[in-house]
């Protein structure tokens, strides 16, 4: 296996826009199953927070996670 690191070449290289291959709906295509997912990720994330939610008491409905400040900012 050659170490690409070694030899100067970048790992990313064959990922790049090829403009003689490649073709502008496929790369577009490409981009909307990207963001979709990184939408899809991010509203569960508000839906269902980590640690789910304080279900009785002052704190019902809001994030366990959000009890512990340092923790949820990371977040």
């Amino acid at each position: 296996m050659v170490n690409r690191l070694s030899t100067g070449k970048s790992w990313y290289k064959p990922f790049q826009y090829k403009e003689d291959v490649d073709k502008p709906g496929h790369v577009r295509n490409i981009l909307l199953v990207v963001a979709t997912l990184i939408a899809s990720v991010t509203f569960q994330a508000g839906v269902n927070p980590p640690g789910g939610v304080w279900q009785d008491g002052v704190r019902a409905g809001r994030a366990i996670y959000a009890s512990n400040s340092a923790a949820y900012y990371v977040f």
